[in-house]
């Protein structure tokens, strides 16, 4: 139960595991459970508290989060897949034949086997899984706003990003026969936007005019040892055309599963102006 629990939560959620991770983190919540029955004269409030501190310690080990924050939230979020999952139980117990069924088969009379018990839990998370879904998919559907904290050399700029699955722009490459680093290749290719007042704040002034005017400042920016990719576009104001990227040194997604950091991100300069009552002043890419 405690593995099935801390997989549903990593599935609704979003949270990197693995098997080893879960496993562990159910172990050690079963141990807990197994001394708990041998201590019989600890109250009630020292045992919740004790719950409490095993499911922190659970979570902690089975998701690979860094910071406090997202460890307390995933935490957070456990306690809440754990009480729904038991509040179904419960009323199933009370409410339908299941009660008298799980009472025989834990006397030994063999009425509900174990199999159908895991049967029951399974329907029950695959119903919780899909309402997470279908929740997911409509928030997909309102473009979500992230905050993205971009750093190219001495600078670093803080913008909110908008997650824009129209966004194809993709650095030209080589296709590879190797799936795994054809699907590297991309994310690492993937161009996210930016508008010509950001790429001024976070480039410089100076390097920043020379990209948004690039045709005619080549050679200077040559000269700096600052590689433009152009990057062919459509539908981005204009018909076709071709558009200024370079790579910076980093970016960091902030989510509520985890800060994102990714290295020599490639990020264009719009053509066309960001609309000023947006509160975006970047357009992310999808693939990232």
């Amino acid at each position: 139960m405690n593995i099935w629990l801390l997989f549903l939560c990593s599935k609704i959620f979003g949270y990197d595991t693995s098997l080893l991770r879960m496993i562990s983190g159910a172990v050690i919540g079963a141990i807990w459970a197994l001394i708990s029955l041998f201590i019989s004269n600890i109250s009630s409030i020292v045992s919740f508290l004790f719950m409490l501190i095993i499911s922190f310690i659970m979570c902690y080990v089975s998701y690979r989060l860094t910071e406090c924050k997202y460890r307390l939230l995933s935490w957070g979020r456990f306690l809440l897949v754990a009480w729904l999952m038991g509040g179904i139980l419960n009323f199933l117990y009370f409410n339908t034949n299941l009660g008298g069924g799980i009472k025989q088969f834990l006397y030994g009379e063999g009425v509900v086997n174990g199999g159908t018990l895991f049967f029951y839990i399974c329907i029950i998370s695959v119903c919780i899984v899909g309402a997470s879904g279908f929740y997911k998919y409509y928030k997909k559907r309102e473009k979500p706003i992230v905050t993205v904290v971009m750093e190219f050399q001495n600078n670093k700029v803080e913008v909110l990003a908008l997650v824009d699955s129209g966004n194809r722009l993709y650095l030209p490459q080589i296709e590879s026969h190797n799936k795994q680093s054809e699907k590297s290749l991309l994310k690492h290719n993937a161009v996210s936007l930016i508008d010509e007042e950001i790429a001024k704040l976070l480039l410089g002034e100076e390097i920043g005019t020379s990209l948004i005017h690039y045709m005619t400042h080549m050679e200077q920016l040559t000269a700096q040892g600052i590689l433009v990719h152009m990057i062919p576009f459509q539908s981005i104001g204009e018909a076709k055309g071709l558009l200024p990227a370079i790579r910076i040194s980093s970016m960091t997604i902030q989510k509520d599963t985890g800060d994102k950091r990714i290295i020599e991100p490639l990020i264009g300069i719009s053509p066309t102006k960001f609309s000023k009552d947006k509160e975006y002043k970047m357009i992310l890419h999808p693939n990232i």
